[in-house]
């Protein structure tokens, strides 16, 4: 008997009913805000303790996925029993994986074919469970939940989708090559006088989601950012190197939108009617903390790390919302990304 099933013979009953639980919310997200948002076409891999299980898709060929016996959606459901966990030629032992992966995907790229290669029918989504993050991963533990669970499982799905755009495939093909990182912008985010100009982005922009801004009060706030961020980027473009302004809009459109899905839907009210499929998860509350606090529900609003473009990108879309919720519909046909959307002077 495996370690999964010694520490809780229900850890596959619960992690299907949580996949199941965010297929059917991300759904009604496409619904009301996504119409581009296709939720279908996924190849879902969940990280356990010592096995990973392979949802709506074949296994590739020469991988270690093999039949388990068990149906999801009805589809069959594979298993890797192996001594260690694979992402495509990727491997590591179980608890060594999920420390580097709470959650990622892989789409296919014409150009980087040997890296991904195993996702040209399908993209590809990579989460750990619960239970393996609460016993390997340092960032969570025992208090961790369902809830905080399903919104990282939102949060990457939305890449699969975001990646699979026309209008990003010139800089996915730059982040599989690693000509494009977010470290770099991390790196830079470490220097104090960078730091010191991006909170103070940051703050104004906080304040200014915090305010019951009129269109008009939104557009006046977006643009002073914009002048706020234009002024950084001329004081810093020679310490980057590459192109700091389009570099740095590629990640405020990936993960900062990506935040503002998550966020969005962990304050939504509108998918309780799925409540019951985790009404056995001992890790669920029903949303509680979470379900009707607008803003302040939104745990991950601060920056996470350093990693300051989830946060710009999160407020960004906020006061979006307010200029004209429609801009998701539009948001992945602009070379801009996030920042095509705002409205100009």
């Amino acid at each position: 008997m495996g370690i999964a099933a010694e520490r809780d013979p229900h850890s596959l009953e619960h992690n299907l009913a949580r996949v199941d639980y965010a297929l059917r919310s991300l759904l009604d997200l496409q619904k009301q805000q996504w119409p581009w948002l296709s939720v279908d076409e996924t190849c879902v891999v969940i990280t356990a303790l010592d096995v990973q299980y392979l949802l709506l898709c074949e296994p590739p060929p020469g991988s270690p996925y093999r039949t388990s016996g068990l149906m999801f959606r009805g589809l069959t459901v594979y298993e890797n029993r192996s001594d260690h966990a694979v992402l495509g030629s990727q491997k590591a032992a179980y608890a060594d994986f999920v420390k580097q992966v709470v959650g990622t995907v892989m789409v296919y790229h014409p150009t980087q074919a040997h890296i991904t290669g195993f996702a040209k029918a399908k993209p590809w989504l990579f989460i750990s469970s619960l239970e393996a993050l609460q016993a390997y991963h340092p960032a969570f533990g025992p208090d961790s939940t369902t809830e905080e669970w399903l919104s990282i499982f939102v949060h990457e799905f939305f890449h699969a989708r975001q990646l699979s755009q026309s209008m990003i495939q010139a800089d996915w093909e730059r982040i599989l090559t690693g000509s494009l990182r977010p470290q770099a912008l991390d790196s830079l985010y470490s220097e104090s006088d960078f730091r010191a100009e991006v909170d103070r982005e940051y703050t104004f922009l906080a304040r200014a989601v915090q305010q019951n801004l009129s269109s008009e009060g939104a557009i006046q706030a977006l643009h002073h950012w914009l002048f706020m961020r234009k002024q950084r980027l001329e004081r810093f473009a020679a310490c980057y190197t590459g192109d700091l302004a389009y570099d740095e809009s590629v990640y405020l459109y990936i993960e900062g939108v990506a935040r503002y899905v998550e966020s969005q839907f962990l304050v939504s009210p509108d998918f309780s009617q799925y409540d019951n499929l985790l009404a056995n998860d001992p890790h669920f509350s029903g949303f509680q903390a979470f379900r009707g606090q607008g803003y302040q529900g939104m745990i991950n609003r601060s920056i996470p790390q350093g990693k300051y473009y989830y946060a710009l990108g999160l407020h960004a879309a906020l006061l979006l919302d307010r200029v004209d919720p429609t801009w998701k519909y539009r948001v992945h046909e602009s070379p801009q990304g996030l920042l095509g959307g705002i409205p100009q002077d």
